[in-house]
């Protein structure tokens, strides 16, 4: 039976935040798995990257205030993907007062990947 109980809070909690996609105005591919999410966004300069970042940022932690969540700053980070030719960016996104962490590896699905893709 609890199994099932399990089970059903797993489906509420999918169905609460499966909107969560359509949370901003900007264009970014969102992927949801399982309690994971992750906003994949790509822009041609770095200028125009952090101001979409933090726009985009803003806008989900909009819509999580909206449905009473919030976000878990020691889950949330940044990774910029670039080629081993390029230096490393400022990124810097800042919410509250909260840094948004920047990191060089995360792992996606089971699989490690860095910020070089290699």
């Amino acid at each position: 039976m609890e199994y099932y109980r399990d089970r059903f809070w797993v489906l509420l909690f999918l169905l609460y935040i499966n909107d969560l996609r359509n949370c901003t105005a900007l264009p970014a591919n969102t992927v949801l798995f399982a309690d994971d999410t992750s906003f994949i966004i790509s822009r041609p300069n770095l200028d125009l990257l952090q101001n979409d970042l933090v726009k985009i940022f803003q806008q989900i932690a909009h819509w999580f205030q909206q449905i009473s969540l919030f976000l878990n700053f020691e889950k949330t980070h940044l990774i910029q993907f670039s080629n081993k030719t390029h230096n490393d960016s400022t990124l810097n996104i800042i919410h509250y007062g909260k840094h948004v962490s920047k990191i060089n590896e995360v792992k996606f699905l089971g699989l490690s990947i860095n910020k070089t893709l290699s």
